[in-house]
């Protein structure tokens, strides 16, 4: 099974370092090359949307709907963000690239007959260093990421549309640590 990545931000590099206990090829692209009209998309099983820049990873998710809408054997994983959920985030721009992919996502799964299986998965503060435990966020990360993929290689019938991940502590404790540690930068 070969997996594309996008991008080299630290949610990539942890997915390409990654034990996996499969033997899954996976390969890490930038976003620019995988848009190009010459990219070979049907060599790829399943595609991590993950790097965000701007509005283009609708433009991906867009890319890879029309090339892959009657494959019942790809799979497309958006990596999104909690942000992405109304008055979650202060970054006005982040939170409206995300929730354009989350509703793009949406509109794709309830109004169209892709046969692809898609999920959105909704992250929240994976890189906030005062949160304990942070070590450990992308490796749970990759873990939930290989038991969807997993099943979607043997076959399991549903789809998981759409999962948010986030650290346990509520809204208002994470816009307090995340002003604290603006404040010291």
């Amino acid at each position: 099974m070969r997996l594309l990545v996008t991008g080299s931000s630290k949610l990539a590099g942890a997915l390409l370092k990654f034990d996996w206990p499969r033997d899954w090829c996976i390969d890490s692209r930038r976003i620019e090359e995988i848009l190009a009209d010459d990219f070979p998309i049907d060599e790829y099983d399943v595609f991590l949307n993950c790097a965000h820049v701007g509005f283009r990873q609708c433009w991906l998710l867009e890319k890879f709907h029309e090339a892959w809408l009657k494959d019942s054997s790809k799979y497309i994983i958006n990596f999104s963000s909690r942000a992405a959920k109304p008055n979650i985030s202060k970054g006005i721009m982040y939170s409206t690239q995300k929730a354009a992919l989350n509703h793009l996502a949406d509109l794709i799964t309830y109004t169209t007959e892709k046969r692809y299986k898609m999920t959105v998965l909704n992250l929240g503060l994976l890189e906030r260093p005062r949160l304990e435990h942070i070590s450990t966020q992308y490796r749970a990360v990759c873990v939930l990421l290989e038991d969807l993929i997993y099943k979607h290689e043997i076959g399991f019938p549903n789809e998981c549309s759409e999962i948010t991940f986030q650290h346990k502590i509520n809204y208002r404790k994470a816009q307090e640590l995340k002003s604290e540690q603006q404040g010291t930068r």
